[in-house]
C-alpha cells in the first residue's frame, strides 16, 4: 500500500469517527488532518474551511445550530470534507492571513488544487447555511 493510499485511509477514519458525536448525535463531519493533506486527498469534494476561534460566540452557535442539522450534515457528507482552523492556534494565524480572514467564523471553499472557489461570513441558522452549501457546490 502506498504512501497517499494510507493517508486516504487515515483521512477517512478521522471524519468517520467525527460524525457520531457521544454515539448518537450526528454532527458535521470535520477532519483532525493537516489542511494541505484534506486538500490533497479530496478527490470529487469541495474543502470546506472553517476558520473560527474559541472565545467567539457566533462560531459556537454555528457548531450548535448548523453543524449538527441533520440536513447540513446529509448534504456535507456527499459533497464536502471540512476542517476547523483555530485561527489563533498552531497554523491559524499563518492561514487566516494567507486566505484575508478578517472575522469569525468564515468558511474558506476550495476546489482540490486549493484554490478559492468561495466564502461564507458569519453565522447563518442551517436552512440558509444549507442553501449556500447547494449553491457553492
Amino acid at each position: 500500500m502506498n504512501r497517499t493510499n494510507i493517508s486516504l485511509i487515515l483521512v477517512s477514519i478521522l471524519i468517520i469517527g467525527t460524525i457520531w458525536k457521544d454515539g448518537s448525535e450526528q454532527v458535521f463531519p470535520w477532519s483532525g488532518a493537516m489542511l494541505n493533506d484534506v486538500i490533497g486527498l479530496a478527490g470529487n469534494k469541495i474543502v470546506m474551511v472553517d476558520f473560527e476561534t474559541e472565545w467567539w460566540t457566533w462560531c459556537d452557535r454555528l457548531d450548535v445550530d448548523t453543524y449538527s442539522n441533520p440536513d447540513v450534515v446529509e448534504f456535507a457528507l456527499d459533497h464536502f470534507i471540512g476542517i476547523k482552523i483555530d485561527a489563533e492556534k498552531n497554523d491559524g494565524p499563518r492561514l487566516k492571513e494567507k486566505y484575508s480572514i478578517w472575522g469569525y467564523p468564515t468558511m474558506v471553499f476550495m476546489d482540490i488544487n486549493g484554490t478559492e472557489i468561495d466564502r461564507i461570513i458569519g453565522y447563518l441558522p442551517p436552512d440558509l447555511f444549507l442553501e449556500e452549501l447547494k449553491r457553492i457546490h
